[in-house]
């Protein structure tokens, strides 16, 4: 069963001018990439030149589907040669930390998080800012989400100074997996940003409205081998490097010309979605059994929008978003009968704790707690 169109009404309509809340954003952002780990997603690019190894910025908007099954890597680096590697991801076993992590063990240097990270409902953003050349050691690496610095790791080792990385050497760098073979994430990326040479606080990407943390435009330099990855290309060939096309998914719009390829058609035109940062679309709720189900679905896929019950019983999937009042449209395109029937509608309001908010729902089964069509 897969959810097609959810909710439209994010935050304004994509926060586009005459939506209600167009004039809330700087910054809007219209898309974002879905990787779904089922095709072993990932975008690759090997470095040409040598950029910054000890200087430089990650920062991206993620929303996750998918949690505690493996580790999902955002961001990784290798070098083939010395076997050294670098990775932003979150961590596997239902931990799901935050792990900065750049190998030999001979001098390596890791943070990981304390706080975990399992909200598949809304958008985190991260920004690594890592500048080995500070005297302070706690001053060479820097992790925040949604603005705020993440200080308290259960594991805080800093590189040594002057410490050069795997980022940035003339290696295979990936986004969406450890070099285009394994952890590959689950869940949708935008608005992607890497500077070389520079170590940026989420300032520079982000500001705080209305007590929320929203995206804003960046607008200094990349550097040589920076690049800004927007995702507004649907095309799934690789622009060659130094091309600044606009056209391909993992066409870089810093005016680097520093492209990614598809890692063997993992990706394809329709991940390129509208689920945003300014417009957060619902998905199916991977974390919530709700009513009278017998367990929940047992495959989640496609970014959370497709489910399939795996199980001989009465099973059922909520959405990620509740309303009280309002107008919504959603479609559903069925693909198998359920067991042993279907039904598609609402959550009664004041089930299982929500109080008095009602949840788009899919169920396997007639059941006094659904609302259908």
């Amino acid at each position: 069963m897969s959810l097609l169109h959810g909710v439209g009404a994010g935050l304004g309509g994509a926060g586009d001018s005459g939506g209600p809340l167009g004039s809330f954003y700087s910054h809007t952002i219209n898309q974002s990439l879905r990787f779904d780990d089922g095709s072993s997603p990932s975008l690759t690019r090997t470095v040409g030149s040598a950029g910054n190894r000890r200087t430089f910025t990650w920062s991206g908007w993620v929303k996750r589907s998918k949690i505690g099954n493996s580790y999902h890597v955002l961001f990784s680096a290798k070098d083939s040669v010395l076997g050294n590697y670098f990775w932003i991801m979150f961590t596997s076993t239902n931990d799901d930390q935050i792990n900065v992590y750049n190998y030999p063990a001979s001098d390596n240097f890791e943070l990981k998080t304390d706080r975990l990270f399992r909200d598949v409902s809304g958008w985190y953003h991260i920004v690594l800012a890592v500048d080995t050349t500070q005297g302070t050691a706690s001053n060479r690496a820097k992790l925040y989400v949604n603005g705020e610095q993440i200080t308290d790791l259960v594991t805080a080792n800093y590189p040594a100074e002057d410490y050069e990385t795997a980022v940035n050497k003339t290696n295979k760098h990936s986004i969406g997996s450890y070099q285009g073979s394994s952890y590959f994430f689950d869940g949708y990326m935008a608005e992607v940003n890497f500077i070389d040479g520079t170590a940026l606080d989420p300032s520079s990407f982000g500001e705080t409205k209305d007590g929320v943390w929203v995206p804003k435009d960046y607008s200094g330099s990349y550097g040589n081998e920076g690049f800004h990855l927007t995702f507004e290309g649907t095309g799934t060939a690789t622009t060659s490097q130094d091309s600044t096309a606009q056209t391909n998914i993992g066409d870089d719009q810093s005016g680097n010309g520093n492209n990614f390829a598809i890692g063997s058609s993992s990706i394809i035109s329709s991940d390129v979605v509208k689920d945003s940062p300014t417009n957060n679309f619902p998905t199916m709720n991977s974390l919530v059994t709700v009513g009278k189900g017998q367990s929940i679905f047992g495959t989640f896929s496609e970014g959370n929008l497709k489910v399939r019950n795996t199980a001989s019983n009465y099973s059922q999937a909520i959405a990620t978003h509740g309303v009280q009042t309002g107008k919504y449209y959603y479609e559903c395109y069925i693909t198998e009968a359920g067991y042993p029937s279907w039904m598609i509608g609402w959550m009664v309001a004041g089930m299982n704790g929500l109080n008095n908010v009602e949840f788009p729902t899919n169920a396997g089964a007639a059941d006094a707690e659904q609302a259908s069509f």
